[in-house]
């Protein structure tokens, strides 16, 4: 599976969108190498694309980054305050798929 910024773009419901796009494909790489390196290889073939689920993976972290690239999670004007995701590592769903594929030592 080819992963693009469109898919990460259409992730969020906002497909059409080509700042959200631009910025997908700056984060994809760096989702795409921690996933890599997190279940060192396994589940990536010969050219580099990861199975399915690390696919999913992929998408999934790299949407909270482009969601939030300023990374903040407070905002408050007055008594409104908004609390904002991050990415700040995976959540329990995508775990689960990672350690389907890390290999570990005994």
């Amino acid at each position: 599976m080819y992963l693009v910024g469109g898919d990460v773009a259409a992730f969020l419901g906002r497909g059409d969108d080509a700042t959200v796009v631009a910025l997908a494909w700056q984060h994809l790489p760096v989702v795409t190498a921690m996933v890599r390196r997190y279940v060192r290889g396994v589940g990536f073939d010969a050219s580099g694309e990861p199975d399915a689920d690390l696919a999913a993976v992929i998408v999934s972290s790299t949407a909270r980054a482009v969601s939030n690239p300023s990374h903040t999670v407070t905002e408050q004007i007055d008594d409104f305050s908004v609390r904002r995701g991050t990415f700040a590592g995976w959540t329990l769903p995508e775990l689960a798929i990672l350690h389907t594929y890390r290999r570990r030592t005994a």
